[in-house]
């Protein structure tokens, strides 16, 4: 990698799915701790690229809970990859 980072669209999906409770649930299950670090997040198994895409076009802004994790499983279906 370059050290650029990411592009913003593909920061935003990550962003999202991040802050699914989907992630927040299986984090709790194997963390015993409250700070999330490097280590623990290449431990999780992240949607692909696209998908991630298609979850920041769908979500201009960080909505309320219900709302984010509605279109969390609206995209990823059955293939919740955590």
């Amino acid at each position: 990698m370059d050290g650029a980072g990411v592009d913003p669209e593909l920061g935003w999906g990550l962003c999202l799915w991040l802050n699914g409770t989907v992630v927040d649930r299986y984090f709790r299950t194997f963390s015993g701790h409250t700070q999330v670090n490097a280590t623990d997040l290449r431990a999780l198994r992240y949607p692909d690229e696209t998908t991630l895409r298609h979850l920041a076009q769908a979500v201009d802004e960080l909505p309320d809970q219900g709302d984010l994790d509605a279109r969390v499983g609206e995209l990823l279906g059955e293939k919740v990859p955590v």
